[in-house]
């Protein structure tokens, strides 16, 4: 891709923990408006790469550019200007608020010290109430269901405005209600100029959102295309799975 809307590339990244590689020569670009499903089997490397995109997890080797620069030079608050994540499970202080975690996701755009200006709460209160959260403002994280923190985290990742979000399976402990709720709101997102980059097993429905697809295949090999009318599902399920 060379299309003046790229904004993440990938150059001969490897990825993995203590010099134990995971994934190596990962080589791919993403553009605003794209919804790619990322697919692959437990244990491929599909979290450890978003980790390492957010700067959680260091690279292996190559590089990460994200509107051509490298995510070595941004300093964290920089990163989390350009990077929301949801990962799959967020552990919390068992006192903090929902509110405050809304709040926390302002802090990349605050100086030191200053605290949350009503523009800021505006934009707290319509993602609030695009989730139907507004019941869970007041109550303490450890206080809502494993459905309820996903959506909260969901809206989080929408306060914090960033123009890539990265999602590690968003709809885990959803029922199919707001399972397709999440995904239309995810296809929103890109629709409206965001780069989605979406782990799921809920393949069946995911795929009907994307765009675009990002697999580890049964070999730990990393593929990248755009999905078409000649790839279909079994297609796919053959790459990701040895028969």
């Amino acid at each position: 891709m060379t299309s003046g809307s790229e904004i993440l590339q990938l150059i001969d990244l490897g990825i993995g923990y203590h010099q134990s590689a995971l994934v190596e020569g990962i080589n791919t670009s993403a553009e605003a408006g794209q919804f790619i499903l990322f697919l692959g089997a437990n244990g491929k490397g599909k979290s450890t790469l978003l980790k390492t995109l957010v700067g959680q997890v260091r690279t292996m080797n190559g590089e990460i550019l994200i509107h051509g620069q490298s995510i070595i030079l941004k300093d964290l608050k920089a990163i989390a200007r350009s990077i929301s994540y949801v990962p799959g499970k967020l552990q919390l202080p068992n006192e903090v608020t929902v509110s405050d975690l809304l709040q926390y996701a302002r802090i990349p755009y605050l100086k030191f010290m200053q605290k949350p200006s009503i523009e800021d709460q505006d934009i707290i209160d319509v993602v609030v109430k695009k989730l139907s959260i507004d019941q869970l403002v007041n109550c303490t994280y450890n206080e809502i269901s494993d459905g309820q923190r996903q959506l909260v985290n969901i809206a989080r990742s929408m306060v914090q405005q960033t123009p890539i979000i990265l999602l590690d399976e968003p709809t885990a402990n959803l029922d199919i209600v707001n399972k397709r709720m999440v995904f239309e709101l995810l296809k929103e997102q890109a629709e409206e100029g965001k780069l989605i980059i979406c782990c799921s097993h809920d393949l069946l429905e995911a795929y009907n959102y994307c765009s675009h697809l990002w697999i580890i295949n049964q070999n730990g090999e990393f593929e990248s295309f755009e999905k078409t009318d000649e790839v279909n599902l079994s297609e796919i399920e053959k790459r990701l799975f040895a028969s």
